[in-house]
């Protein structure tokens, strides 16, 4: 799974649903047993990383941390040249993360990839995470309207959810933090709006020097509706994008999206699993 873009909107259903299943047991059924699953992060990573490789465990697989330092890849070989090795030798799962916006497979491989993040433009597994924490929240994922707010044109996780919320029907504003968004328009929009996605600035992926002034503060709150929920996708920089108020504040989801990280995943691996095994449709 390298894009929201392939997915149905039965089959975010089925993901959202697996999610929750995994959620309510401690013991899951070991459907990864004798699996072979390879995290190949070629970017920082905490909870993506980590929820994988905790979610993949779970499921009765047998987890690999590919050190890219220590590979050939270090030495000159192709992405493909290592996915062609790893595939011969008995990987069934390659959770891949990078800084290049494709994820570009060989043809005919049996590996399953699964996009930890790539580029500016897609995080497939982010978007669906942020999705399960909304249906847990407010009931639905459908008749929303959504607020993404920070630094939209460098963000994989803003690009991802205007496409999953294109699928569902929902309706998204976007609020740059640059000159020409003031933090009145933002906060005019976000009074009416059931999802607000906060964004830090990815200073990793330009050099210009971004500041984001569309944050919210304590006494932003109040202008909230009372039955919206704030997000953020981590990690998130306080007194910037964010106060420790909000923080606190029974609508800010940021701790319940680290909570139902693994959980996601797991949701992620069964509904691959049917897939391949042609139970799904």
């Amino acid at each position: 799974m390298t894009e929201v873009s392939s997915l149905s909107v039965p089959d975010i259903s089925s993901i959202l649903k697996s999610s929750l299943f995994y959620s309510n047991f401690s013991s899951p059924p070991k459907i990864l047993e004798n699996k072979t699953v390879v995290t190949l992060f070629k970017e920082n990573s905490t909870r993506t990383k980590f929820s994988f490789e905790l979610a993949a465990k779970r499921l009765g697989a047998n987890v690999i941390n590919f050190d890219l330092s220590s590979s050939s890849m270090s030495k000159g070989e192709s992405f493909h040249e290592t996915l062609k090795v790893l595939e011969l030798m008995g990987t069934d799962y390659l959770v891949v993360r990078q800084k290049e916006d494709q994820i570009l497979l060989p043809e005919n491989s049996k590996i399953k990839v699964i996009n930890a993040g790539s580029g500016k433009w897609a995080h497939p597994t982010q978007g669906l995470l942020d999705l399960f924490v909304i249906k847990k929240s407010l009931g639905r994922t459908n008749n929303l309207k959504v607020l993404i707010a920070g630094d939209i044109a460098h963000s994989r996780v803003a690009q991802t959810h205007i496409k999953l919320h294109e699928k569902l029907g929902n309706t998204v504003s976007l609020h740059c933090s640059t000159k020409t968004n003031s933090k009145e328009n933002f906060l005019s929009d976000a009074k009416s709006c059931d999802v607000i996605i906060l964004l830090r600035s990815q200073v990793e992926r330009h050099s210009q020097n971004y500041q984001n002034h569309l944050g919210l503060k304590e006494q932003d709150l109040c202008l909230l509706p009372s039955n919206s929920i704030i997000m953020h996708p981590g990690p998130y920089n306080l007194g910037e994008e964010i106060d420790q108020s909000v923080l606190r504040d029974p609508r800010c989801k940021v701790f319940e999206q680290v909570k139902q990280n693994t959980f996601v995943r797991m949701g992620i691996f069964n509904f691959m699993e049917k897939k391949s095994r042609g139970y799904l449709h």
